[in-house]
């Protein structure tokens, strides 16, 4: 489990002039449609905070120079499954099992909570996270049992490179 990060409520952010936003937080509509929700520092996303793209894309989590930087969850209007985790410098750099939702008891499945069997060159194979097993190069071996759902129709077993490219979801 990750260490829980306090986030202190900051004052509201004062005048227009956004460069000069600094240890405020405010609720930003950018020109090109996304918004933002959240911290500022030197006039740039930093703290925590949400950004919501006009194409539905969120992520929620922590942020440093307007980029997501420290734990955090991005979530796609088109269904690919979330990437929660730690993230460096706008890099989602490794999954974690968080939950930065609405609904603290969410059971809610993705690809990097479900463990298959991994062969990484020649080495043994190992029970790992599906996500963590790709991220390391290796080969997942046991594909075929997990679920994926596309549109409204109900489970089936692929592979999840099939999953995705069918633009379905994993489940558990």
């Amino acid at each position: 489990m990750l260490p829980v990060t306090v986030v202190a409520e900051l004052p509201a952010c004062n005048g227009s002039e956004v460069s000069s936003w600094t240890n405020c937080s405010a609720n930003l509509l950018l020109p090109n449609g996304d918004r933002y929700v959240g911290g500022f520092v030197a006039g740039k996303f930093s703290g925590f905070g949400k950004l919501v793209s006009k194409n539905g894309n969120t992520y929620t989590g922590e942020w440093l120079e307007n980029m997501p930087h420290g734990l955090g969850k991005a979530s796609f209007s088109d269904g690919r499954v979330p990437a929660e985790g730690q993230w460096t410098h706008g890099v989602f750099t490794k999954p974690q099992a968080l939950r930065l939702d609405d609904n603290e008891n969410s059971q809610k499945t993705s690809a990097d909570t479900i463990p298959v069997e991994c062969k990484v060159d020649t080495n043994p194979t190992i029970r790992i996270p599906y996500n963590l097993c790709v991220q390391i190069g290796g080969a997942v071996l046991n594909a075929s049992n997990l679920k994926c759902i596309i549109g409204n129709n109900p489970p089936i077993f692929l592979t999840p490179q099939l999953c995705s490219k069918a633009s379905g979801l994993i489940v558990n």
